[in-house]
Parts: structure tokens; C-alpha cells; sequence
């Protein structure tokens, strides 16, 4: 018995192909100047062809970083109109989920073609994170609420890679040798080590005239059985003060209120958190009042 194979090529640009995925019924072909997406056909001289509209000039810089979920495809770009920017596909559609900030800080790294993704589920959101392992920093995209974070192990890149499932369970690797796997009622790191959740502000501006904050009021979202809540926080007016405390006392767990943080031009709010209990900042709302000049 005697079967011919199959040839085809991605060549909508010269550049060699680098990275290669598939989320069953797209493939995937990236090189570092072009994204290349074949259809599967029942045809059975030509089970893969590349529509009309199947490629674009941006490109991957970091093979590794390619990570699917479901339709869901993942990667760091390159080239001239995506360069450093992360972008995903959904099936064709291709979409930057990266921000200009986010973007500043990838590309004042050293290196980033070492850049590792992953991508799992966790408590119903789909999250991405990208490694840079040089860089020794890790980002990680919220795809349920488009917002971006870094994680951190230690002050050093996230220590949980290679994630999968198993048994039910969405399973991680570690860079020191340890298997462990996300478990919703746990609230501190596999190792035991306190997770700290922070969450910094961004700038808070009255077309430069002066303002004193009366009331910065957080709602926050915790679990009633472990009493009152405590939280550090800091404030910048131009220098960062000293890590203050407040709690919620065991009456009003579902608010943190700071008070009189005083009067300038710019404010920036940090918060810090990092008890074994649940703990999430919903949102916020700042009384304020002008300063007459």
C-alpha cells in the first residue's frame, strides 16, 4: 500500500516559520515577520489551505510564548506593526490585548525573546501569563475582564509554570521541583508563604490645581466569618509615605474608608493585603475638595 503525502507551505512572507499550533480547527504557522493561518478541509489532496485573508505582517517574537486554550490563541508579537505588543486569535479574529503601558515596560526589558506563556482556567476566568525569564518578571491577562496584572514569587518572576489539567484539577509546575494545583480555599502560597495582593491607583489629578482627599472609600469583597479585615496602604503626593493600617472593624465588612490624606496636586493610593483569608477590591469612590488658589 502505497499513500502520497502532503505538502504545503507558509510563504506569504519570506521569513522561516518558528512556532506552530492549533486549536483543532485552525492551524497556526508564525515566523518573526508573519502569521499565517491554514483551514482544515476534508479535501484529501489538500487537507490545509490558507484563505485570501489568513495572514498579516505581525509576527512572534518569542516562539514559546504560543500558548492555546480552547479557541482562544496567545503569543508576543513582532515585526514592524506589532512589535512587543501580545496578542490573541479567536479562531481568525486577531485582537491586541496588551496596553501601551504594559507595552513601554516590555520593551525597555533587556530581552524578551525568552518570553514563556501558559494559559488555564481559574475560578471561571481564562487567564495568559507570559515569563520572561531573564527579565525575572511575570504579566498575566485577565481575558474575562481585559485587565492585566504581574504576579510575583518572592519578588522574583511567578514561580508556577507549565499549567495543565489533570483529574479536574488545573495543575502547575514550579521552577524549584514541586507539582501543585489551584485550590480556591486556600489562601496562601503551595509552599504556605503569604500570597500579597497589591493593588496600586493610578494617578489621581485635577488639571494640576490643588486638592485635599477627604474620603478615599474602598468596597471590598471578603468573607464574614474571619472578623474584621485589616489592609496596609500608602500614598503618594509626589514621595510615597510610610505603610499605614485600617480596618473595617466587624460591622462594615464590605467597605474600608481612609480619611484626610491631605492636600496636593496629584495623588497616587497603594493598597497591600496579604492575610490567609479571601480578599478582593471591588472598587472605589474618592470624596474630594478644591483647594482655592
Amino acid at each position: 500500500y502505497y499513500q502520497t503525502g502532503f505538502i504545503t507551505y507558509s510563504e506569504w512572507k519570506p521569513d522561516i516559520t518558528t512556532a506552530l499550533i492549533s486549536n483543532g480547527t485552525y492551524l497556526y504557522t508564525f515566523g518573526p515577520e508573519s502569521t499565517q493561518i491554514f483551514n482544515y478541509t476534508s479535501e484529501v489532496d489538500s487537507p490545509f489551505k490558507s484563505p485570501t485573508n489568513g495572514a498579516n505582517g505581525i509576527g512572534c517574537k518569542a516562539p514559546n510564548s504560543v500558548v492555546n486554550n480552547s479557541d482562544y490563541i496567545f503569543f508576543l508579537g513582532s515585526a514592524a506593526i506589532g512589535n512587543n505588543g501580545i496578542y490573541q486569535y479567536v479562531n481568525n479574529t486577531l485582537t491586541k490585548i496588551s496596553t501601551t503601558v504594559l507595552e513601554r515596560y516590555i520593551n525597555d526589558l533587556k530581552d524578551i525573546t525568552d518570553g514563556i506563556g501558559q494559559s488555564w482556567v481559574e475560578d471561571g476566568h481564562l487567564f495568559y501569563s507570559i515569563t520572561f525569564n531573564r527579565a525575572n518578571k511575570t504579566f498575566v491577562y485577565d481575558v474575562t475582564t481585559g485587565l492585566w496584572s504581574r504576579r510575583e514569587s518572592n519578588g522574583n518572576k511567578w514561580n508556577l509554570s507549565n499549567s495543565t489539567q489533570w483529574n479536574n484539577l488545573t495543575c502547575f509546575g514550579t521552577y524549584d521541583g514541586v507539582i501543585c494545583y489551584l485550590d480556591s480555599n486556600k489562601n496562601t502560597q503551595y509552599d504556605n508563604s503569604p500570597i500579597v495582593r497589591k493593588r496600586t491607583s493610578g494617578a489621581m489629578i485635577n488639571d494640576r490645581q490643588l486638592f485635599s482627599i477627604d474620603e478615599l472609600r474602598l468596597f471590598i469583597d471578603t468573607n464574614r466569618q474571619h472578623g474584621k479585615v485589616s489592609v496596609r496602604y500608602r500614598y503618594s503626593d509626589g514621595n510615597w509615605s510610610s505603610y499605614e493600617t485600617i480596618d473595617t472593624g466587624t460591622d462594615y465588612l464590605n467597605k474600608l474608608s481612609i480619611w484626610n490624606l491631605g492636600v496636593s496636586d496629584m495623588f497616587t493610593v497603594e493598597m497591600v493585603y496579604s492575610d490567609d483569608t479571601p480578599f478582593a477590591i471591588l472598587g472605589g469612590e474618592v470624596k474630594y475638595s478644591i483647594i482655592d488658589s
